[in-house]
This record gives structure tokens, C-alpha cells and sequence, in this order.
């Protein structure tokens, strides 16, 4: 006798390149802008999100959500764009959307790298970073310690 296999949706619609097209249409709204291994839309679903889809294999989300996921309850978590939801893969991330930072700080912690204006805004009327897949977290630690920020 034949078993009987179960439908997998995945293998009959996923490979469409339309239902990809219908995914990225339900989820992504204008372009917002893009990095060296990212690109940032507005968020259809949560009005004040990104959706940050990853088109390169540095893995900068999936750092970005584990540096909020460690920071989260801590009180260094001031200095992050809170991030809500990652894809199993790593390839996309929703993050919650900061607006333009006209005052930047004199001080930074000590953890940030990628130091540049247009990773940072401003969130709940503070400033913070939405750029952070690159960071020494691992390196430095959870330190409190500040440093001098180089705007350039």
C-alpha cells in the first residue's frame, strides 16, 4: 500500500516567484535606504517598524537581533533601536523605526563601531542606534563606559 504523503505548501507555492513577490509586497513598503549588505523598508504590518532584508552573508542581522536580545532588559538597552522579529534564516529583520536625530551626544558607549550619522536616530525621544550588526559587545562587554563620538 502507498503511504499517503502530506502537502507541503513550501514545495508547491514557495518556489513561486510570485508568492516571494506577494510576500515581499504584503511585508515591505518604500524604500527607506541600504548599506553594504542591507536594504531598509517601511514596514506594512507594524507601522512604526523597518524591515531590514539582508542580501549579503555578513550576517549583521542575526548580530543585531542577538545584541538586542542580550541587551533587552539591561540598562544599556537605552541606546538601541529595540528589534521585534527575525526570520529563521537571518534574512529578515523587523526593528522599530527611529526618526531623523537633528542633536547628536557628545558620548557614545563604548561597544558602538560603525559610528556615523545615518545609523543613528532619534526612538521614544532619546538617541539611539539602528545600526548594530556591527559592534564589539563581544570584545568590550556590556561596559558602561562611554567614549568621545566622531560624527563624520
Amino acid at each position: 500500500m502507498n503511504a499517503i504523503k502530506p502537502f507541503d505548501i513550501r514545495q508547491s507555492c514557495f518556489s513561486s516567484n510570485a508568492v516571494t513577490s506577494d510576500m515581499f509586497d504584503l511585508l515591505c513598503g518604500e524604500f527607506i535606504g541600504s548599506g553594504i549588505s542591507r536594504a531598509v523598508y517601511e514596514c506594512k504590518i507594524f507601522d512604526d517598524a523597518v524591515v531590514k532584508i539582508e542580501y549579503g552573508d555578513y550576517f549583521q542581522n542575526i548580530y543585531e537581533f542577538q545584541a538586542w536580545q542580550r541587551v533587552e532588559l539591561m540598562d544599556i538597552s537605552k541606546w538601541f533601536a529595540p528589534c521585534i522579529r527575525i526570520s529563521p534564516s537571518g534574512k529578515i529583520l523587523i526593528q522599530k523605526r527611529t526618526t531623523d536625530l537633528h542633536l547628536y551626544p557628545a558620548k557614545i558607549p563604548a561597544f558602538f563601531t560603525d559610528v556615523r550619522c545615518d545609523n543613528w536616530g532619534k526612538y521614544k525621544n532619546r538617541p539611539v542606534c539602528h545600526d548594530y550588526g556591527l559592534n564589539l559587545l563581544m570584545e568590550v562587554g556590556m561596559t558602561k563606559r562611554m567614549r568621545k563620538a566622531n560624527w563624520d
